[in-house]
């Protein structure tokens, strides 16, 4: 079974953009990793717990640092509420091959 140019080009575009995900995955969390090891624990961080659970709640709901860059902040929103809203609708069962002659209540 041969392939085709297109299929062959299918191919190999599909699998360098894979290596290109993927070695920028590997530098970014290469990256973080080489942060986390510089730091230490905040011993001032543990005060005020009421005041930074509204803030986290807040940030976590709003987004509001994320809107500070515009059209970042609005792009995600409108990739971010149409995916929770898809996310949590509801799906129809799916029907097995065993019961495909009985009928649904």
């Amino acid at each position: 079974m041969g392939y085709t140019a297109t299929q062959i080009v299918a191919i190999v575009a599909c699998l360098v953009a894979t290596a290109v995900g993927v070695a920028l995955f590997a530098r970014t969390v290469g990256g973080l990793v080489r942060v986390f090891r510089l730091g230490r624990p905040d011993p001032t961080r543990t005060g005020e717990r009421g005041a930074r659970t509204v803030t986290l709640i807040r940030e976590f709901l709003g987004h509001t640092r994320m809107l500070r860059l515009h059209i970042v902040g609005i792009s995600h929103w409108f990739v971010s509420c149409p995916s929770g809203c898809c996310s949590s609708a509801w799906s129809p069962p799916t029907v097995s091959s065993s019961t495909r002659g009985s009928r649904c209540p």
